[in-house]
């Protein structure tokens, strides 16, 4: 077995691991009505922020509304 990871099985584990994180981000976003915290942000990598941003889910907290 060639234990060699090629671009896209590091593009997929990535991708799993993206999921499983914004599965946790939504639990906590849907007990803050859709909105993510601070909290929720530390524990997100940048690609989770921008995907997060664009969802709409930051809005209280770039209108300074978050906890």
């Amino acid at each position: 077995m060639d234990n060699n990871l090629t671009p896209s099985d590091v593009a997929n584990l990535v991708e799993a691991e993206v999921q499983r994180r914004m599965a946790e981000a939504r639990e906590s976003d849907r007990k803050n009505n859709g909105q993510l915290t601070w909290d929720d942000l530390n524990n997100m990598s940048w690609q989770e922020v921008a995907r997060a941003k664009a969802n709409g889910q930051l809005d209280s907290i770039l209108l300074g509304k978050g906890e």
